[in-house]
């Protein structure tokens, strides 16, 4: 399960996007954490978006951050509108990004209303996340084709307005400031990275820097926390200079 808004279509989702990630609602989040009330809701009545949709704005857009899962299924059906419904929103993300980004096994689930969430329930094997973090990885290229925009690639790794430790741009989580102010978000990690961050503990780590994407698919809950930080940085300090060009085809399916 993950929190991450994937879709780079060439709507009006970038200027929705950052509007939506800046912008307070009455929708209770604890962290990435939906209060059990109203992800019932969501899940069992008009759908995910259209509950989001119902709750007013309590910041001007651009004044404040908090993350909220529901801003992205506002986005998602604003997206499924676009493209005329739920087959054709399907069909889209099959022909237009996971069939060229080599990701053979995905199920993008829908909510009541048909409208795929956005925010959650984005199933795929290890491989295909990891293709997907070479998506962003290679700026949106794949095998020489450009699925995504590398302006969109730099826009989801750009902090959000009103995000003052910069740690979360478009639906990816980034490694800037911790809460205390202290270092970083992930000590160990290199600033330049980001994330796609599921529920809990599943993520997909991009590294610029170290030309490298790491998937995590584990399950964590409750106290049995996922150390990241310290997991992926000794996986990369495993990865030696010299290994790293010719391991796998960075520009391939």
């Amino acid at each position: 399960v993950y929190d991450t808004n994937l879709l780079g279509v060439h709507l009006t989702a970038n200027a929705a996007a950052r509007a939506m990630m800046a912008a307070g609602s009455r929708e209770s989040e604890a962290g990435r954490i939906v209060i059990i009330g109203s992800i019932t809701a969501q899940m069992t009545g008009q759908g995910d978006a259209a509950y989001a949709a119902s709750k007013h704005l309590i910041e001007a857009p651009g004044t404040h951050w908090s993350y909220s899962s529901g801003s992205t299924n506002i986005v998602a059906r604003a997206l499924t509108t676009a493209l005329g419904g739920s087959k054709a929103t399907q069909a889209y993300l099959r022909e237009r990004l996971f069939g060229p980004a080599g990701m053979k096994n995905v199920t993008f689930e829908q909510d009541n209303a048909g409208t795929p969430v956005g925010s959650s329930y984005i199933y795929a094997t290890p491989r295909d996340w990891a293709r997907f973090g070479l998506l962003f990885l290679n700026k949106g290229k794949v095998a020489g084709q450009q699925i995504l925009s590398p302006d969109w690639v730099n826009f989801v790794h750009t902090p959000a307005p009103a995000n003052e430790l910069g740690i979360y741009g478009a639906g990816f989580w980034l490694n800037g400031m911790a809460e205390d102010g202290e270092g970083r978000y992930l000590p160990d990690l290199p600033e330049n990275a980001y994330f796609a961050m599921g529920h809990n503990g599943q993520v997909v780590g991009i590294f610029p820097s170290q030309n490298a994407v790491i998937v995590r698919l584990g399950w964590s809950t409750g106290d049995a926390k996922f150390d990241t930080s310290k997991h992926f940085a000794a996986i990369l300090d495993a990865l030696s200079p010299e290994s790293l060009p010719g391991s796998i085809n960075r520009d391939g399916p």
